[in-house]
């Protein structure tokens, strides 16, 4: 997979575009035309940093999920209703439903463009969504940083890539809370919409919500000038109401919850020896998650001048949650705990990203106060360095990242052609890596796939005794390595699904092993080879 033409030249005008807006917002005195304007710029730049990514390549897959939901939406498409195609989303198709539409209207052959379409038009309203929210707590210049906070936030960035159903639940989440701090009935009312909306696009975001809700309500308690009756006798609605649209959905829909918090509670594991890694051994690299000591810095100064900005709003108690949420909502020492990180801590992060952000950008403001001369030059760098590692880290920055290992996000056009011709010249077994393999289990080419298995003990290829076509993708071997199944035993494993993966880094014996093969067809990133017998 290579690198699609992002680099330094790419982040560096970026990170300085984005400071000027850090300018902006800092020195500037604003009007209601004003802050229109800066939040504009923010909506482009949310746009940017996602449009620049999955447009930009032949095919970006983010975490695989896109993949899914690309042949779901075709599904609908070519059966024109709802149908057990869609699997576990049969039960809440809107997101589909949506794109189908786009599709039908625009009339566009491209199904995964209009859902980056789609996602990107949502996300606009990013900045204005965290705006209007913080503006019920603090003043104009806080509130516009934190917007822009939540736009750099990463991951916001990376699901506003990423373009699938839940990508769009953190907008309608930060919408119906504002509409909740509203004292106006008929916002109520708007707000119960968005949890109707929440539900339908994807339900279990729910959970998460509640638990976030809950929280939020426990220390919008913390301060007794917030307790007041209408704040929590109408966050009290608010969760009682999700909380009947969950389960009413569960069981329409006939979700077992016991199944769900089983496979939640889950674990995954990867084995492997020497040449063979667990794919959770990436998060062990300081430089995959530094960026994310920028947040944990501001936040918890934030904390420090949280009673000093918010004296009349009583906006103190948000910036404590805040800062208490980077727990679940930033990888830390919780996600490398293997029960934890079976609970997708990964979701946290997008229902915590708005008081995160809010928190982030009280820590700024309220160091910049109090900083001077060199003082305050030396933050402006560092402001400058916290923006840049935003939108260059391994999260974000898809298959060219400027530190940390390179996340495998994308397919170029030469693999995806190797595949198809493969594929369709051949009605052979296909064995390959996993990525690979979630490609084709999408498609209708996905009974003939299977996973390519390595040998624990000595890295020998394991393939299956009939005649099939092992297709490597040999650019990403030699760099960053592909996901495999170890066999542990050397026999090969005719499962196709299962959750144990890992990295695969050859040495110069496999290589050879490799060119002895029947190589049938190349295209320099990806080879195909005739294969047949237990042993490759």
């Amino acid at each position: 997979m290579s690198a699609v033409g992002r680099s330094i030249l790419f982040y560096a005008p970026v990170s300085a575009a984005i400071l000027l807006v850090v300018f902006q917002i800092i020195y500037h005195d604003f009007n209601q035309r004003y802050s229109f304007v800066v939040l504009l710029q923010q909506s482009a730049i949310i746009l940017l940093l996602a449009w620049s990514v999955n447009i930009d390549h032949a095919l970006y897959f983010g975490g695989t999920d896109l993949l899914a939901h690309r042949w779901y939406t075709q599904s609908l498409l070519s059966a024109h209703h709802v149908n057990e195609n869609l699997g576990q989303y049969s039960g809440f198709p809107l997101f589909h439903i949506l794109v189908s539409s786009l599709i039908t209207v625009i009339n566009s052959n491209s199904i995964i463009d209009i859902m980056f379409l789609a996602s990107g038009i949502i996300y606009i309203s990013l900045p204005l969504s965290v705006f209007l929210f913080s503006s019920k707590f603090f003043g104009k210049k806080i509130s516009l940083l934190a917007s822009l906070c939540s736009v750099l936030f990463p991951f916001y960035i990376y699901y506003g890539q990423y373009a699938i159903p839940r990508s769009i639940i953190p907008i309608f989440f930060i919408q119906s809370i504002w509409l909740w701090e509203s004292k106006e009935r008929d916002k109520h009312l708007i707000g119960l919409l968005y949890l109707v909306a929440i539900t339908l696009f994807h339900a279990s975001s729910g959970p998460f919500i509640l638990v976030t809700i809950v929280g939020y309500i426990g220390f919008r308690l913390i301060d007794v000038r917030s307790r007041n009756r209408a704040a929590v006798s109408g966050y009290a609605v608010y969760t009682a109401s999700l909380l009947l649209l969950v389960v009413t959905h569960w069981i329409f829909v006939e979700i077992s919850l016991i199944t769900s918090i089983t496979s939640l509670l889950s674990t995954v594991g990867a084995t492997g020896s020497t040449g063979l890694s667990s794919q959770a051994t990436s998060r062990l690299n300081p430089l995959n998650n530094f960026y994310w000591a920028f947040w944990i810095f501001f936040g918890l100064i934030g904390t420090y001048f949280a009673r000093e900005y918010s004296q009349k709003k009583y906006g103190w108690p948000l910036v404590l949650f805040g800062a208490s949420l980077m727990a679940v909502g930033i990888p830390g020492p919780l996600t490398s705990i293997g029960v934890f990180d079976s609970l997708n801590f990964d979701r946290w992060g997008l229902y915590s990203g708005v008081f995160i952000a809010i928190s982030t950008s009280v820590g700024i403001i309220g160091m910049f106060r109090k900083t001077a001369g060199a003082k305050r030059a030396l933050l402006l760098v560092g402001i400058g360095l916290f923006i840049f590692s935003q939108i260059a880290n391994p999260l974000v920055a898809s298959g060219d990242p400027l530190f940390g290992d390179q996340k495998e996000k994308h397919f170029s056009k030469s693999e995806l052609n190797t595949l198809r011709f493969t594929l369709t010249k051949s009605s052979d077994p296909v064995v390959v890596d996993y990525l690979t393999g979630r490609y084709i289990r999408f498609t209708e080419y996905s009974q003939r796939r299977y996973l390519l298995q390595v040998d624990a003990t000595d890295r020998g290829i394991v393939c299956p005794p009939m005649q099939s076509k092992l297709v490597i993708r040999s650019e990403d071997l030699k760099t960053s390595g592909i996901s495999v199944r170890p066999s542990v035993t050397g026999e090969f494993s005719y499962t196709r699904g299962g959750t144990t993966f890992a990295n695969f880094n050859p040495d110069i014996s496999t290589w050879n092993e490799l060119e002895k093969k029947s190589k049938i067809y190349t295209t320099g990133a990806t080879d195909v080879y005739q294969t047949g017998g237990s042993r490759c």
